[in-house]
């Protein structure tokens, strides 16, 4: 498959995640020691706008983009983190990783770089693994 093919597919990265109204999948991973765990969403800004209680068997979710109103945020990049806990206390947070489309391929210095939509760039050796759109 060349580069070009992989325009509008969706590419799993350690990145924000932009939420533009459709569910974004997320690839979680709580600390295994966790009796239980959440999902805890930033703006832009880094301010936290949700979060979730989530499964400690799951290993991907989808985040419909509600916040802790109920109601559905602004199109934005968002971060997304795992905060694991036993026995309801706190032992840490893990990045979660995002599948984000992919908008762009474009050459640079011997690079391939990738623009998401958000307009994030990342190198091609950044990415996990892809998916077609769901």
């Amino acid at each position: 498959l060349g580069t070009a093919g992989l325009i509008g597919k969706n590419a799993w990265v350690e990145e924000k995640g932009y939420f533009d109204g459709t569910s974004i999948r997320l690839l979680v991973n709580p600390d295994k020691a966790a009796t239980s765990a959440n999902l805890i969403v930033k703006d832009a800004d880094g301010k936290e706008v949700a979060k979730k209680k989530i499964e400690l068997a799951s290993k991907a979710i989808d985040w419909s983009g509600k916040g802790k109103d109920g109601e559905v945020l602004k199109a934005c990049l968002y971060s997304f983190s795992a905060e694991s806990l036993k026995d309801g206390k706190s032992i840490g947070e893990n990045v979660v990783e995002a599948y984000s489309k992919i908008t762009e391929v474009t050459f640079a210095d011997k690079k391939t770089l990738l623009t998401l939509a958000g307009g994030q760039t990342v190198l091609l050796d950044k990415i996990k693994g892809q998916r077609a759109n769901s």
